[in-house]
């Protein structure tokens, strides 16, 4: 049986069956929360509307043994009645993008349509989403290709000398 201190949906009233997303705290340690049936108490109530279902993602701060941790998970049912919840949010919807690094003002030299921005942070399998702000010429970008520690831009023509904003992406 589940013991939270407090329990709030953050994503409110969603449409159909699209996971719900909640935040929580517990005085349960990790190994407590991750048990087989942890959850049972909130997804089954004699026919009311339960507040979890399965796919619920859940971001969880929880006492580990007396040093406080957190962790997200996603709420599984392995089989009728038991209720899960199971560490790691990749299983809930694939392909997950989430922001891990916004950059305003980078700067890229022109001198041709091909530009390059470094950043160590990036890597191949990151999406990056790119906005010029400013450019010496009137281009347009055509093509934004996240590489191991860089991003190549290609332009309509060159640029000439000017700055982007970014936003790198990681799936999960």
């Amino acid at each position: 049986m589940s013991t939270f201190d407090t329990f709030s949906n953050v994503s409110q009233a969603l449409v159909g069956t699209a996971p719900a997303i909640f935040v929580a705290t517990t005085p349960d340690v990790l190994g407590t929360v991750t048990a087989s049936g942890y959850l049972t108490d909130l997804c089954v109530t004699d026919g009311n509307a339960a507040p979890l279902k399965t796919g619920d993602i859940i971001f969880l701060n929880y006492d580990s043994d007396g040093t406080p941790g957190w962790t997200a998970g996603y709420v599984t049912n392995p089989s009728t009645g038991v209720y899960n919840f199971v560490q790691g949010i990749q299983g809930v919807v694939p392909g997950l993008l989430l922001a891990k690094k916004v950059v305003n003002g980078a700067s890229f030299a022109g001198g041709a349509a091909a530009q390059t921005i470094t950043d160590a942070a990036i890597l191949t399998t990151d999406v990056v989403m790119v906005s010029t702000n400013t450019s010496a010429n009137a281009v347009s970008l055509q093509k934004i290709v996240p590489g191991a520690g860089s991003i190549a831009l290609t332009f309509s023509a060159d640029p000439g000398a000017g700055t982007c904003d970014y936003v790198v992406y990681a799936t999960v």
